[in-house]
């Protein structure tokens, strides 16, 4: 079933691609479930993302809280979450 059918008007009265991306991978993961987690590395995010992504429609990180936080090291944190079909969902300071 597509994601389009299952969520019906929110599919489409939704624009963001990232809301989109979340509702195909509740739908294709069968969950809504969204874990939160702020860790200390972009190693530690990558080893959960591939241990928990699979299960889970998305992951919450605060990135303020990531002792090793660049461009470059979240670039990993970003495909492994694309590798596992999960979402990723980076929150900073500044936009709590």
């Amino acid at each position: 079933m597509q994601a389009a059918d299952v969520w019906g008007s929110r599919w489409s009265s939704t624009a963001h691609p990232l809301s989109h991306r979340f509702m195909e991978a509740a739908v294709e993961k069968q969950t809504l479930v969204v874990l939160a987690a702020d860790l200390e590395t972009t190693a530690e995010l990558v080893q959960l993302i591939n241990q928990v992504g699979p299960h889970i429609a998305a992951l919450k990180t605060h990135v303020d809280m990531v002792e090793d936080y660049s461009k470059e090291a979240w670039r990993d944190v970003v495909e492994a979450a694309q590798d596992t079909g999960c979402c990723c969902l980076k929150i900073e300071s500044s936009q709590t």
